[in-house]
């Protein structure tokens, strides 16, 4: 999808007016994908309603404050920011936005990432080198609550099955500091718990993930590390 995206021309966003009753919010750390599916809401599914434009999918949660969107398609993380950040945006705004339906476009296949994804129960996950049309039949579906996956996505979940469990946020805020460096001891002194509950925290995650010993997690969850710009 991305060098369709590149022959879109760019749309300017809305402003979410007071009062406006009809929006959608779309989060990418690409400026070109972010003008691309503007593009795509704009033209089939989305022609009478505001767009607004975010880069982080930490700014997601504070940025609404009112009315909720008729819908989100974001990317799972933002410039500067990991997959665990966003799956703790996406599980935020479940909680606060229950009737806003959510569409995942993103270029990471690790199926570990994808079950998480899934776990959270997502309507419609869909990557960015599928067609415009596979991605615009993804949202329309998650727009109807519908679930939809793009086949690209689907292969891949029918390539593996899986027994993996979704983080808790503890789980998450322990991977976060680990990936950042800390140790498992610095951990628990920043986190101001146990070490025994902090390891407990990195066991369970690690099961839940699928790897079964350090060197996995660190050398095959790099996903969970932080990402640049272009993820």
């Amino acid at each position: 999808m991305n060098n369709q995206l590149a022959n879109i021309p760019a749309i300017n966003s809305g402003s979410l007016s007071s009062g406006s009753h009809s929006w959608a919010l779309i989060m990418d750390a690409c400026p070109m994908t972010r003008a691309g599916l503007c593009a795509v809401l704009k033209r089939s599914l989305f022609r009478t309603g505001e767009i607004v434009m975010l880069n982080r999918a930490s700014d997601i949660p504070s940025y609404i404050t009112s009315n909720s969107p008729n819908i989100i398609v974001m990317d799972l993380c933002g410039e500067n920011e990991s997959v665990l950040q966003g799956l703790r945006s996406i599980a935020s705004c479940q909680q606060r936005w229950p009737h806003s339906p959510i569409v995942i476009c993103t270029t990471l296949t690790d199926i570990r990432f994808l079950y998480q994804v899934k776990l959270l129960k997502i309507l419609s996950i869909c990557h960015k080198h599928d067609t415009l049309q596979e991605l615009e039949h993804c949202i329309d579906a998650a727009m109807a609550w519908s679930y939809r996956d793009s086949p690209a996505i689907q292969q891949l979940f029918d390539c593996r099955s899986s027994h993996f469990s979704v983080l808790t946020s503890r789980e998450i805020d322990v991977l976060t500091l680990l990936f950042a460096g800390y140790s498992v001891s610095h951990t628990a002194l920043k986190m101001q718990r146990d070490i025994r509950t902090i390891s407990s925290h990195k066991r369970s995650a690690m099961a839940k993930l699928g790897y079964r010993n350090n060197y996995e997690l660190f050398s095959r969850g790099k996903w969970m590390a932080k990402n640049g710009l272009f993820n």
